[in-house]
């Protein structure tokens, strides 16, 4: 007889099994959604940190960037105003070892930002540039390593009338109206004779150690006592520039003649007289030649532009340059003006736009403006002898590194600065400078004058990249 065992009807009852589920997903879904949170909450504090700690580093970024750009227009101010090499370190790290704060910034994350920065120096010409930036109690620190550069940059007092390496001589009622200086501490280095002299106010500055002896005068004569140099003065040559290489000009045809032929621009015939070469780019002539009192217009727009030319050769002519930018011409073996020939006389004496260099022969050649022929410009002779004479003019800015260069009988030059540290220097028979002159040697006679006035150094030189790589930068990197 089988038995029969009842299950208790509970045990078969489902019923409430849904509620136990719920509350199992609900406690797992609560559990996931706290520790989501919590990794939300997390996330979140670490980006606020993150955002936080960036925005320090941007604002000692800050810091780098202002003192860079403070530091580019000081040294550039520093380098027009120094005396030599030594004295423009000098200047630049009495200004670096001033530090800079700066709390301009917004405010961020509640707090005031601030930028500490300052400049350390490593070397002479080497130097570190410190930004600490802080936001709170959170500090991040960049560094920059920068290089300050004299080597070729070229700056120069110009603050006589006259400076001469070793020694001038003037004579004949020459008269120099500013100050005048030499390196040289040898006897009568400096020779007044005939009534030349110096204007009544100014001095005479003779090399370091100098004294009376290295002055001779006559008797009669009244000249201030020298005044020593603290030490003697560098006037080096600012470096010659590599001519470019331009393509040569195509074959032009104009009013039924060939300007250009063959790489020659030909101006001298009536067909071509006031013909405007119209330089929308850089171009190469074999040669540019004037003749019979015609014009060359040369219009340059609002662009800087250049022209190679192997010979200039303005026999009797004039060029005339149209357009606000400027013109620079390189010539590569002569240059050649005749009587009343001019070049950039049509802008109301305006000499910042034209630029001459010329390169060096061997033998050395001669430029000679001896009938008053007119040049508005800066010119850069590599090693030629110039002579001005019979009315010549020239206002403008004369460079030279050839050995000879001559004011004679009658000719005027209005430069800002006519520099030959490596020439004997004459102005004679009446010859007259207004600007400054620096000369190897000098000599002045027959009523020659040299009148200083005020120098715009920053338009002297002609050279192109002059003031570039004062300030060398580096990339920044974190402390």
């Amino acid at each position: 007889m089988k038995r029969i065992y009842d299950v208790p009807s509970y045990f078969n009852n489902n019923k409430g099994s849904a509620l136990v589920l719920v509350l199992l997903l609900v406690v797992v879904i609560s559990i996931l959604g706290v520790s989501l949170l919590g990794a939300t909450l997390h996330n979140v504090r670490l980006s606020s940190i993150e955002r936080e700690y960036q925005a320090v580093y941007y604002i000692a970024e800050a810091g780098v960037n202002y003192k860079v750009q403070e530091m580019q227009e000081k040294v550039l101010e520093i380098y027009q105003s120094s005396v030599g090499e030594d004295n423009f370190f000098q200047q630049a790290e009495h200004y670096f070892a001033q530090p800079t704060i700066l709390d301009s910034f917004e405010i961020s994350f509640g707090k005031r930002p601030q930028a500490e920065v300052k400049v350390e120096k490593m070397q002479r010409g080497k130097y570190k540039i410190i930004s600490k930036g802080t936001i709170d109690q959170r500090t991040r620190v960049l560094e920059k390593n920068v290089e300050l550069n004299w080597g070729h940059q070229h700056r120069f007092p110009t603050d006589m009338a006259l400076f001469s390496m070793q020694s001038i001589s003037l004579a004949g009622g020459a008269i120099i109206n500013g100050d005048m200086g030499t390196n040289s501490t040898a006897t009568h280095s400096v020779k007044f004779s005939g009534g030349a002299g110096v204007r009544h106010g100014d001095s005479i500055y003779v090399g370091p150690g100098g004294g009376n002896e290295v002055v001779l005068k006559e008797a009669w004569m009244t000249v201030p006592n020298p005044i020593p140099l603290i030490q003697p003065r560098s006037y080096p040559l600012p470096p010659f520039p590599e001519f470019p290489t331009l393509p040569r000009a195509a074959n032009r045809i104009h009013n039924g003649y060939p300007v250009i032929s063959n790489g020659r621009l030909q101006i001298n015939n009536s067909a071509v007289d006031k013909y405007t070469l119209d330089l929308t780019q850089d171009l190469s002539f074999s040669e540019v030649i004037i003749d019979s009192n015609f014009t060359l217009n040369i219009n340059v727009g609002n662009q800087d532009r250049k022209m190679v030319v192997d010979k200039l050769d303005i026999i009797t002519g004039h060029v005339k340059i149209i357009g606000s930018g400027k013109l620079t011409i390189y010539v590569n073996e002569s240059i050649t003006m005749g009587s009343g020939s001019t070049i950039n006389t049509n802008q109301d004496n305006k000499t910042e736009n034209l630029n001459i260099f010329l390169k060096a022969t061997t033998p050395a050649q001669s430029f000679v403006l001896g009938g008053a022929q007119k040049i508005f410009g800066s010119f850069y002779a590599q090693n030629a002898t110039i002579v001005m004479e019979q009315g010549g003019g020239f206002q403008g800015n004369i460079i030279t590194g050839g050995n000879s260069l001559r004011i004679l009988g009658g000719a005027y030059v209005r430069a800002q600065v006519m520099y030959a540290p490596h020439a004997h220097v004459q102005i004679r028979n009446g010859g007259n400078v207004l600007g400054a002159v620096i000369a190897h040697s000098f000599f002045a006679d027959g009523g020659s004058k040299v009148t200083h006035s005020q120098i715009d150094t920053s338009s002297f030189l002609p050279v192109e990249g002059e003031i570039q790589n004062l300030l060398v930068t580096y990339p920044s990197k974190e402390n």
